[in-house]
């Protein structure tokens, strides 16, 4: 393949996923972040310092939100920082964590 074809080819690509990748995070996925983020704020931690102490770049963490796509083990050790934890919950409890995702209160204490 000639250059110009190549650089056609990767132009071409380039747009292809600019157009399909996601725009902004789904609601839970930005009420997660929100979440884990209030929580730091409420112990002081600035959303660079978390990144940081989660192992993580702070400009990583500004991409992956910008590209709607967070990996687990990201969550996993930005949850960690903040004293929470990733969980599967049950079938029958999802209607109660969406409930509570969508009163704020999913990173409350659960007592019973």
């Amino acid at each position: 393949m000639n250059y110009g074809i190549q650089k056609l080819a990767k132009s071409i690509k380039h747009a292809i996923l600019q157009a399909v990748k996601p725009k902004k995070l789904s609601k839970i996925h930005s009420k997660v972040l929100d979440g884990l983020f209030e929580r730091a704020r409420e112990q002081g931690i600035t959303q660079q310092e978390l990144a940081r102490r989660a192992g993580i770049h702070p400009v990583s963490l500004s991409q992956a939100k910008a590209r709607g796509d967070l990996r687990l083990s990201t969550l996993e050790a930005l949850a960690a920082v903040v004293g929470l934890e990733v969980a599967l919950v049950p079938s029958q409890a999802r209607e109660r964590v969406r409930e509570a995702i969508r009163e704020g209160t999913l990173f409350q204490v659960v007592t019973d």
